[in-house]
């Protein structure tokens, strides 16, 4: 019998992590994006109301699977100095409620970056660059730590976001070259991570692979003949299409899953961990999102593809267009809009 197909949406993460709402071939998990911690909401009690609120708009879309970030940066402000009370709290909300989790890591602390990149760009960029290389044991034991205190709690990790597009050392975008940069941190990061918790499943981080990006998966083929084969056990893309025509990159999953067989790793899964449409014609995006479910459902081809995450619950910041529901952030209150109708009836 073939597997059930789980959908995962995802509403963004704010200030910390984000949870999300997956679609989960083998393991039956599902999930929404979801913002907490809204820096509009000014005390604990709202925020957590607001937690609540999306969580159960997530479950109720039929989600059981929930993204968590740790961002480096938050976590350990400075050298020596760890706050773990955020991410603690929302770990055991999610917990609570049965939810699978999906972890992101990533991002640098300023004290951490080499003084040539604060000189340059001054604080603030760890989102584009990883530690200065004396900052390498501070490096690797924050992912010791880290796979230490959430080990049996938390199996599924990625490192970083999009290092082939905008979020490495280049700028203008242009990292799709800059595997060689990346493959050395990946390394170390997976090598922390798996002496506290050999079971971990740790993915490269999810890579730009949006329709105006051609082969995305050579810079995993040059991932590869930088000696970093054996140091990821998954692939995340974030393959986003057009509003209509190609409305979702599926030569990107499809070409991605061919490069991975062709090395003998045609078993390590591919996690769908972002897509999308941002526009304010709910009808396309509904018919989209049922468009796109349903061939994740009944495409025996695609269960390579095991985790899927569309990219907001809300629409939030830049990401104007993209959410499933309106907010209103004064009576916090969220309205389905057409689309999160779509994602809730649609087959998972």
């Amino acid at each position: 019998n073939q597997p059930r197909r789980m959908v995962q949406c995802f509403l963004l993460w704010v200030l910390l992590s984000s949870y999300s709402c997956s679609a989960f071939v083998r393991h039956n998990t599902i999930n929404i994006q979801w913002g907490f911690g809204n820096p509009k909401l000014e005390n604990r009690g709202r925020v957590e109301y607001w937690n609540a609120m999306n969580l159960h708009a997530i479950m109720e879309a039929g989600c059981n699977s929930a993204n968590v970030g740790f961002s480096w940066p938050q976590i350990q402000p400075e050298k020596g100095v760890y706050n773990w009370t955020m991410v603690d709290n929302i770990v055991a909300d999610l917990s609570k409620r049965n939810l699978v989790m999906y972890a992101f890591t990533g991002n640098t602390p300023d004290w951490a970056l080499s003084p040539e990149v604060i000189k340059k760009y001054g604080p603030g960029v760890g989102w584009r660059f990883p530690p200065g290389k004396e900052h390498i044991g501070d490096f690797e034991s924050f992912y010791q730590t880290l796979a230490e205190r959430y080990k049996g709690k938390i199996k599924y990790w990625e490192f970083w976001n999009e290092e082939n597009g905008c979020s490495w050392i280049n700028p203008g975008c242009s990292n799709g070259h800059m595997a060689y940069t990346y493959v050395p941190w990946l390394k170390r990061w997976y090598t922390a991570m798996k002496s506290k918790d050999p079971s971990m499943v740790l993915s490269i981080g999810g890579l730009d692979c949006n329709y105006k990006v051609p082969r995305c998966w050579s810079y995993i083929e040059d991932i590869y003949k930088n000696g970093g084969g054996d140091y990821f056990d998954a692939v995340a893309l974030h393959p986003y299409g057009e509003l209509e025509g190609e409305i979702l990159h599926w030569s990107a999953l499809e070409g991605t899953h061919k490069l991975l067989v062709s090395h003998g790793d045609g078993h390590k899964p591919i996690w769908m961990n972002e897509y999308g449409w941002s526009t304010s014609n709910e009808k396309q995006k509904a018919k989209n999102m049922k468009s796109v479910l349903t061939t994740l459902h009944n495409n025996k081809s695609l269960e390579y593809i095991t985790y899927t995450q569309y990219l907001l619950l809300e629409d939030l910041g830049d990401h104007h267009g993209f959410g499933l529901c309106s907010s209103n952030m004064t009576e916090l209150s969220l309205t389905p809009r057409l689309s999160y109708d779509a994602y809730k009836d649609a087959p998972k």
